[in-house]
């Protein structure tokens, strides 16, 4: 009789790895009700794999699936294309602005390029500046702590929106003044991609002890983060906010102060709750506006006539690091690098709170840095395209290089480390398969490299079912895109500047 033919190890392997594999996905689909079968081996392996497993998703409601499908075609909409991109500048205060006078000097001979708004809660505004006649727009009360200052910043947005050539908008107070000149905030704000709105997770009582669990399935602890109520939004994030009725209603609900026993202010977590769930990679996580908390009181620290100084200006507008500390026991202190397309430049573009009496030396700090500002000349022929940044404050900043090389032909920034790095010769290597023909030429990077080291390092900041797909999406979109028309978007794990495309002003 013939003898039966064995299965080599090889096929018997291949059959027990499935077999495992099948078990582990049944029981992951079909978990059983109690825990007897998660001692099968262990409690503590079960808890393991249960941990690496991805979760089931919960169904979503109408509400949500037409929310997340309105939000996720509008950061799809690719930006429109505007010959004089402005800047919103919104004044949130009750009554007039103290700083009007130094204002009106920021903001002389940029005309055209800005445009201001003001929600005054309490008492009509009487104006020393012409840019500041008639802009008010129609206000209502605001009670601090309270939804109403969201409802004001809505309103700011929606008003500011109406203007299609608005670009970028700017929450700011009354007791707010600016760091730099116009031009070094005008080239910060239009020449990144980015909204600088502050977020970060606070697992402390004044972080995600306010969370309500009121706010469930809709926004879980988990995402729930908190920031600076001062933020700078590009118009898609504005238009965003403004089409947003389900989340804010969830804010509007349940963070406020008293609810639960406890006191949730949403000016303070709804940005920064909404963005991060919706478009991590597309706020920077922290603000441009400095406010001094080092007091730890429920007001930051206010700066009087004796406080101000060419050495507090300095100091405030050279900072090249956020910094955010829970409020736990631990006090844990996260220091960041502000990084500013791949960069580490200076944070802050404005700072508060200034009080009144401040205004007269402000404006001759602010007189005496403008004689000392570059030359802005426009380029040759005439193109309006912007010039080089300089710094009002020139003599701050000494020691720390302009942040800002703009082309000339372009309306998109290009780093100049992403430069070196597309355009760097590869070294021979000894292996003949690496060297090109010819002795001249040499290998290069490929464009996708930076992409593919993102998603190892992916592998390496937690769960990879978690961390890797972003990473991978966006390098399977550079492997598909034609050379110049890789992603855009921001690298998830790598401290890079991502490549920007050359636009020619028409």
């Amino acid at each position: 009789m013939p003898k039966r033919s064995q299965l080599k190890k090889p096929t018997w392997i291949i059959i027990l790895v499935s077999l495992v594999c099948v078990f582990l996905v049944f029981g992951y689909v079909y978990p059983p009700r109690d825990s007897v079968a998660c001692h099968v081996f262990s409690s503590s392996s079960c808890k393991k794999i249960s941990s690496w497993l991805p979760p089931l998703e919960r169904e979503l409601s109408d509400e949500e699936i037409a929310s997340r499908v309105v939000i996720k075609n509008l950061l799809k909409t690719p930006s429109t294309k505007i010959k004089n991109p402005k800047i919103a500048f919104m004044f949130l205060s009750p009554g007039s602005l103290a700083f009007e006078r130094l204002w009106d000097k920021f903001f002389k001979g940029h005309e055209g390029r800005f445009s201001i708004h003001i929600h005054a809660s309490r008492v009509k505004p009487v104006h020393s500046s012409r840019y500041f006649q008639n802009r008010e727009i129609r206000s209502d009360k605001v009670d601090w702590g309270k939804i109403s200052m969201v409802d004001a910043e809505k309103r700011l947005l929606a008003h500011a929106l109406k203007d299609p050539d608005n670009q970028h908008f700017v929450l700011l107070s009354d007791s707010c003044v600016p760091l730099h000149d116009f031009d070094y905030v005008y080239n910060y704000l239009m020449y990144t991609n980015v909204s600088f709105i502050d977020s970060f997770e606070d697992p402390g009582p004044h972080g995600s002890g306010r969370y309500s669990d009121h706010m469930l399935p809709e926004v879980e602890k988990k995402f729930f983060r908190k920031g600076s109520q001062w933020f700078t939004m590009k118009r898609q994030h504005a238009i965003i906010i403004m089409a947003d009725s389900l989340y804010y209603t969830k804010f509007r609900d349940y963070c406020r102060p008293g609810i639960d026993g406890r006191n949730c202010y949403a000016d303070e977590h709804y940005f920064p709750t909404f963005f991060h769930m919706f478009d991590p990679s597309g706020i920077a996580n922290w603000s441009v506006t400095h406010v001094d908390w080092s007091e730890r009181k429920w007001h930051p620290k206010s700066y009087g006539l004796k406080d101000v100084s060419y050495q507090l200006i300095k100091k405030l507008s050279s900072i090249t690091e956020s910094v955010h500390e829970t409020s736990n026991k631990k006090r844990i202190t996260t220091i960041t690098p502000c990084m500013w397309n791949g960069m580490n430049r200076p944070c802050y573009l404005f700072a508060r709170k200034f009080l009144p009496e401040t205004l007269d030396t402000m404006i001759d700090l602010f007189s005496n840095y403008m004689k000392s500002t570059v030359d802005r000349s426009p380029p040759a022929g005439g193109s309006e395209a912007p010039a080089a940044i300089g710094s009002t404050y020139r003599r701050l900043s000494a020691g720390i290089p302009s942040p800002f090389k703009i082309s000339k032909t372009s309306t998109d920034y290009i780093s100049p480390q992403r430069r070196r790095m597309s355009e760097r010769e590869v070294p021979r290597r000894e292996s003949p398969w690496g060297r090109p023909e010819g002795d001249t030429r040499q290998p290069k990077a490929h464009r996708c490299n930076d992409r593919v080291e993102d998603v190892v390092q992916a592998c390496f900041e937690g769960n990879p079912f978690k961390t890797v797909p972003g990473p991978f999406k966006l390098f399977w979109q550079c492997m598909q895109s034609k050379p110049g028309e890789e992603p855009t978007e921001p690298f998830y794990y790598l401290q890079l500047a991502p490549p920007s495309r050359d636009v020619k002003l028409e």
